[in-house]
């Protein structure tokens, strides 16, 4: 028995320990899938990056520019390779108004790294933007990154955007979080409601114990802790009124009566002729009939109740003896009774 209830509580530790890593867990899993997106989307932008320059190679073949630092304007804030940048931009939108080169390299980048996503890239230059796409298809998709290229101070820069649809489809590794507090939680309630049934059978298993022991225990009346007023009711037999004990002076011999029968004794001894009717009987043990109706059933009741009382008091010398199927007497100790009952 030991063995198995050491069993069940090392279940139960173990679901609770369990449960709580996995809620432990939640946090470090979130956190690690969203670097792990965080990651891709930083991949995404520097595919964004590698298709620029692969648009600038496969459609630029050779630029002169011929750049005097001391003249250039604006110089010492723009550097060459910005102005270059914008010079390329500017080149490469004019052959291609829409930029769907730009928009397919892109695109064919992506796939390359293993994002299936729609793209388009859109521009702005001169108060004017344009874009792969439609300006409808375009405000439903994230901008992902943008570059901004300058020639001079004075005039507008070159504003090339990079848009990838679906973005939300990317992995973000919420499910494992919620999955994990969801068991998490789960578990915990499921210890704390075992721990709870243990209990319980615990207390269900010490109840059953101290009952079984009280079973066994030897029943002491009340009379041995509160103080007696024993009465002579017959000689040697003594009685206290208090605490319902019946007393043999000779023999040591006591006992303490039970409900009702007491009752009915103490009617008797206070009976000059110890004698009393059914129905006063009735009334003490079930104070219920009226009018001096008594049916069969109620006699039945008396007569077990006049057995119950007489099975008690009858090592002490009293009896009963019945009066024409009307009463009941009470015969003490050394006193014959006249007729059986």
């Amino acid at each position: 028995m030991d063995l198995k209830i050491n069993s069940r509580w090392i279940v139960i530790f173990t679901l609770f320990l369990a449960s709580f890593i996995a809620l432990l867990c939640v946090g470090k899993s979130h956190s690690w899938h969203t670097q792990q997106r965080e990651q891709k989307i930083e991949e995404m932008k520097d595919a964004f990056d590698i298709a620029i320059q692969k648009e600038k190679m496969q459609f630029i073949k050779k630029m002169v520019m011929n750049f005097d630092a001391a003249n250039s304007p604006d110089a010492d804030v723009i550097s060459l390779d910005e102005k270059m940048a914008y010079l390329n931009q500017s080149y490469l939108s004019r052959i291609d108004p829409h930029r769907h080169h730009l928009d397919s390299i892109y695109q064919a980048e992506l796939l390359r790294r293993g994002f299936s996503l729609l793209t388009a890239i859109s521009y702005s230059l001169d108060d004017t933007t344009k874009a792969s796409c439609s300006f409808t298809d375009l405000q439903n998709m994230t901008l992902l990154k943008e570059h901004t290229f300058r020639n001079t101070l004075k005039e507008p820069p070159f504003i090339l955007r990079a848009y990838v649809n679906d973005l939300e489809s990317l992995p973000s590794g919420l499910w494992h979080a919620y999955l994990l507090m969801a068991l998490g939680i789960f578990g915990i309630v499921l210890a704390i409601y075992l721990v709870a049934k243990e209990w319980k059978r615990a207390l269900a298993i010490a109840t059953q114990n101290i009952q079984a022991q009280q079973a066994q225990t030897p029943f002491i009346p009340e009379a041995y802790t509160i103080p007696t007023q024993w009465v002579h009711i017959a000689p040697s037999i003594l009685y206290d009124e208090t605490c319902h004990l019946l007393k043999d002076e000779k023999s040591g011999m006591e006992i303490a009566l039970k409900t009702p029968d007491f009752k009915i004794f103490e009617a008797y001894i206070h009976r000059e002729k110890r004698i009393l009717l059914y129905l006063e009987i009735a009334e003490i043990i079930a104070p219920t009939i009226s009018n001096g109706a008594m049916s069969q059933q109620e006699k039945d009741r008396i007569r077990k109740s006049i057995k119950s009382l007489e099975k008690q008091i009858e090592p002490f010398g009293f009896g009963f003896e019945n009066k024409r199927n009307t009463s009941y007497r009470l015969v003490l100790p050394g006193e014959e009774a006249s007729s059986g009952h």
